[in-house]
């Protein structure tokens, strides 16, 4: 993509994000409102990839070998994925089924680079049981806290646990995920290269810009703009996440990711209350940019009013009014 090499003539603010020891999920006492502030990288130190995952699936997994394993699970005839053709940034008009995705990964002579970065599993519970959000995700997902307790499965929005498949060269372009939620990101076999811009209040203007003048060039078929630029503000950080890796992306982060060897990755949208505002700010820019129902989580405003009801209305019978002082004492 242009966008490595104007990375690779310009001088900007590179950071490199240090690699973390995965143990420290499992510490639920762990300070992890730093890990919320900017870009994580964790990694295991051992032969699985992540905890939950079965010891039929190793480090040394092949992308097709991972997927004849979870093959069970899909209905191999089923049209449900949507394919991104990379070269020209725009999903393709007839769906893919299982079986396609992986005679498309097994071929040695692949006709085009396609990428699939949207099949939600939350519905599939033989297959997530393999795998695991970090704890401390968890702790504080509003979905998992709020949304699941004495729920049916049909009234909250499944965002929790994607599926994502991507061989070698597969380009996501730079976006903010839905509504400014963070990410949780595990690599189960292959190689991710990502680019996280900090999202200062002028990285979010030049980004809404930046969108609205790619979407006209994709109409007119003119070449679309890198979005790195020397005006950017604050950092740009970088990861190299391997097998078993895991990244955590903070609410609003303008993100690239580059595909280095053919991938599987699961991971997870959350929102929390200690990204209120920047959730807040990225809703608002996408009714500003008319994003279609599909790049957003359904069913946020009801999300948002889950979170209202807990932590201020639940909070309330803590509290003691004194009519005097006129004020809340807790």
């Amino acid at each position: 993509p242009n966008c490595l090499s104007f990375l690779q003539k310009e001088k900007m603010k590179k950071h490199i994000i240090k690699i973390q020891d995965a143990t420290n999920f499992k510490e639920i006492e762990y300070p992890y409102r730093k890990w919320l502030k900017k870009p994580n990288h964790f990694r295991v130190n051992n032969d699985l990839v992540c905890p939950k995952l079965d010891a039929h699936i190793k480090i040394n997994d092949t992308a097709s070998g991972f997927f004849k394993k979870i093959k069970q699970y899909f209905d191999p005839l089923s049209k449900k994925l949507e394919m991104i053709d990379v070269k020209h940034g725009c999903i393709i008009n007839s769906k893919w089924n299982f079986k396609q995705l992986l005679e498309y990964f097994e071929s040695t002579d692949r006709n085009g680079i396609y990428n699939q970065v949207s099949l939600e599993i939350s519905n599939m519970e033989n297959l997530i049981a393999m795998f695991s959000a970090p704890n401390f995700v968890k702790n504080i997902d509003w979905i998992r806290t709020l949304c699941l307790l004495g729920k049916q499965d049909k009234e909250y929005p499944r965002i929790h646990h994607y599926l994502l498949t991507s061989v070698k060269e597969s380009f996501m372009d730079f976006h903010i995920d839905m509504n400014g939620s963070s990410i949780w990101y595990n690599i189960i076999v292959g190689q991710k290269v990502l680019c996280l811009v900090e999202p200062t209040t002028k990285n979010i203007e030049y980004y809404k810009k930046w969108f609205k003048e790619n979407e006209s060039n994709r109409i007119n078929k003119k070449e679309l703009k890198c979005f790195l630029s020397p005006t950017l503000d604050g950092y740009t950080y970088f990861v190299t996440a391997i097998t078993g890796d895991t990244v955590i992306i903070p609410s609003g982060y303008i993100h690239a990711v580059y595909t280095a060897a053919d991938s599987i990755v699961i991971g997870g949208n959350f929102f929390h209350t200690l990204s209120i505002p920047m959730q807040i700010t990225i809703t608002d820019m996408e009714d500003e940019l008319d994003i279609k129902p599909g790049g957003r989580c359904p069913s946020f405003s009801t999300l948002c009013l889950c979170a209202i009801h807990f932590f201020f209305i639940n909070n309330l019978k803590d509290c003691n009014y004194d009519s005097k002082k006129k004020k809340l004492s807790y």
